[in-house]
């Protein structure tokens, strides 16, 4: 339906905003009981932001052309309508209806009397605006305005000022309460690369069980075995590898609500950005290889999953939403955080290899030791061994499970399930937990 030309102020339906011309205030007006009513509610409005932010209701958008005054009175009427006062429930869906019938009467009027001016306060109109109109005075629709200014602007300064701090400390404190299990979790990718390395390295910072123990006995005798691999793991595990382990660790943190505190984001971060290149580098090796169906489940890319959650929930009601994701979850998979920590820690082995290799040359040219097979590592019991050869690193057949079986995927969206980290930290192993990461990370 056509809209008519924006009507002038004798064109407006009454009483909503013909009252106006006397019951609207003037902008110098307008201004002082703004400023008086965010004065009144500063403590109050200071108080509310500080708290988590309800969702505010959707709103609908007409599907008709309104006119400038009726658009800015819709808004008025759907920001009453969020407060949840009674009066105003179902408003928003009256008062469209009502625009759209007069503007259709207006056009009837005017076809029927070709050449007049409608005026709308002619008494042969009286009956109409009776029958039709929402029930909202302008004095309502006045002091909306303002209350809906105020709260615009309360929560400007809790969106652009507040949230922004409270994110950041929350996330802080988030990653405080985690740390233990961060620092237990990297410390034991960190004994994987050294496996990785050389076997009888990583025999010497594990127990018996292959657990780390990364006290200082045991890292001076890995040092004194081998120095140069203990300076170039060391080298290579602070500056780059524990750096990229922990910001994929940070990615298991999630609040109460289940919704990971720290997510990655290649533009903003160097770590992430090295990070999604193991990621599209882990995905071209899954695709390009024949391990693609796991438990008859077809593997597809991170963003391919997140295309199609995005799609499931773009529509119907929220039990279809949920049927058409277990759907996707039953017959895709992806990779998680142990597919790219695994590519990383191999990756950074093989880098640490070549340059072991290449300074042992250096050693041994310099000191005139001949440059034969390459002297073997010794064991903590004295027993030569070997060496593992340098290939290719090796992706996972199928997503790896944590210890509760569910694998998480790192910047998956929110309808991804995001899991904690593997197993509890015993309190005996706190302390160790907070001193490795003190060396780790610097803090």
């Amino acid at each position: 339906m056509r809209s008519p030309p924006p009507p002038n102020q004798s064109q407006l339906p009454r009483p909503l905003q013909a009252a106006l011309a006397v019951a609207a205030p003037t902008s110098d007006e307008l201004i002082r009981r703004t400023a008086s009513e965010t004065a009144r509610q500063t403590a109050l409005a200071v108080s509310e932001v500080m708290r988590p932010r309800d969702e505010k209701p959707v709103v609908v958008a007409p599907a008709f052309e309104m006119t400038a005054q009726d658009e800015k009175d819709y808004k008025i009427i759907q920001f009453l309508e969020s407060t949840g006062k009674p009066k105003f429930k179902g408003m928003g869906a009256k008062f469209l209806a009502y625009v759209k019938s007069h503007y259709a009467y207006q056009e009837q009027w005017l076809a029927t009397n070709a050449g007049k001016e409608y005026d709308m306060n002619a008494e042969e109109h009286n009956a109409w605006y009776e029958a039709n109109q929402p029930e909202i005075t302008p004095e309502e629709l006045s002091d909306g305005e303002i209350d809906m200014k105020v709260t615009e602007r309360t929560d400007a300064v809790y969106r652009e000022k507040i949230k922004p701090r409270e994110d950041a400390q929350n996330a802080k404190q988030a990653f405080e309460d985690n740390l233990p299990t961060l620092a237990k979790n990297v410390t034991r990718h960190v004994v994987g690369f050294t496996r990785e390395v050389n076997p009888a390295l990583a025999i010497l910072i594990t127990d018996e069980n292959g657990e780390p123990v990364m006290s200082k006995e045991n890292i001076d005798k890995l040092m004194e075995t081998d120095p140069i691999a203990g300076e170039v793991m060391d080298e290579i595990v602070r500056n780059e590898l524990e750096p990229l382990l922990l910001e994929l660790e940070k990615t298991t943190i999630t609040d109460s609500e289940g919704n990971p505190v720290f997510v990655l984001n290649p533009t903003r971060s160097r770590h992430h950005a090295v990070i999604d290149q193991f990621r599209q580098h882990t995905e071209r090796d899954i695709l390009a290889g024949t391990n693609q169906v796991v438990d008859g489940k077809q593997f597809v890319t991170l963003q391919k999953l997140q295309d199609l959650q995005n799609k499931a929930i773009a529509s119907g009601t929220d039990e279809e939403k949920e049927q058409r994701l277990a759907e996707i979850t039953n017959q895709y998979w992806t990779i998680n955080i142990d597919h790219v920590e695994s590519s990383i820690v191999k990756s950074y082995a093989e880098k640490a290899k070549k340059l072991i290799e290449k300074q042992d040359k250096m050693a041994k040219k310099k000191y005139g030791v001949a440059d034969t097979e390459p002297v073997p590592r010794q064991t903590a019991a004295g027993t030569p061994a070997a060496v593992p050869a340098v290939g290719r690193p090796q992706i996972p057949a199928a997503p790896a499970a944590r210890t509760n079986g569910k694998p998480n995927a790192p910047s998956v969206s929110t309808q991804s399930e995001v899991v904690t980290t593997r197993k509890p930290v015993a309190p005996e192993e706190k302390k160790f937990a907070e001193d490795a990461t003190s060396v780790m990370f610097g803090r």
